[in-house]
C-alpha cells in the first residue's frame, strides 16, 4: 500500500507522474504484481478519468482499478517481457 497526499497534483499532465511512479515501483520489484494506491479526499471524478485512460491506453500490460478509497494497479505477467 502507499499513500498519497496530493495524488490530484500525480493526475496533472494525463497522469504522466503516477505512471511513472507505478513503472519505476514495478521495474524496481519484479514479485510484486499488485499495487494499491490509497487516496482520500481525492477528486474522485479525476481518478475514475484517470482510471479509464489508463485502461484504454494498456499498452503497460498494467489494469487500474478505482473503489472509492483505492487505485488498485494489477500487472499481468507480460509486464517484464516488455523489457526484453
Amino acid at each position: 500500500k502507499l499513500y498519497l497526499n496530493n495524488f490530484d497534483r500525480l493526475l496533472e499532465n494525463n497522469g504522466e507522474l503516477i505512471r511513472n511512479l507505478i513503472n519505476s515501483i514495478y521495474n524496481e520489484n519484479n514479485i510484486m504484481e499488485t499495487l494499491q494506491l490509497m487516496c482520500h479526499g481525492v477528486n474522485q471524478t479525476k481518478v475514475k478519468i484517470f482510471e479509464k485512460q489508463f485502461n484504454l491506453n494498456n499498452i503497460y500490460y498494467l489494469n487500474a482499478n478505482y473503489d472509492g478509497k483505492s487505485l488498485i494497479i494489477q500487472r499481468s505477467n507480460q509486464y517484464f517481457d516488455q523489457f526484453i
